[in-house]
């Protein structure tokens, strides 16, 4: 049985998704996240938005892997309610 190689969150991404901006805090890739939800917010009001919703509305605006938007979407929600 072949064993499956770990790769280390973000190491392999490039730093523009990765390396938080001076001004908030955010990555490139949470700031999308948190756009595409405002937007989505907009549409669906009070509604529940699915996570593969937020999922492909960012997929269409970045090349991220379902592990990266899950660690970001996770990190950027820490980060929002953080400042609530």
């Amino acid at each position: 049985m072949a064993k499956r190689r770990e790769k280390p969150p973000f190491a392999l991404y490039p730093p523009n998704l990765t390396i938080p901006d001076v001004r908030d805090g955010l990555t490139q890739l949470e700031r999308t996240i948190l756009f595409v939800l405002y937007r989505l917010r907009d549409e669906y009001g009070d509604r529940h938005i699915p996570t593969a919703l937020v999922f492909g509305r960012v997929v269409e605006l970045l090349d991220v892997s379902t592990e990266q938007f899950t660690l970001a979407l996770a990190s950027a929600q820490r980060k929002e309610s953080a400042k609530r």
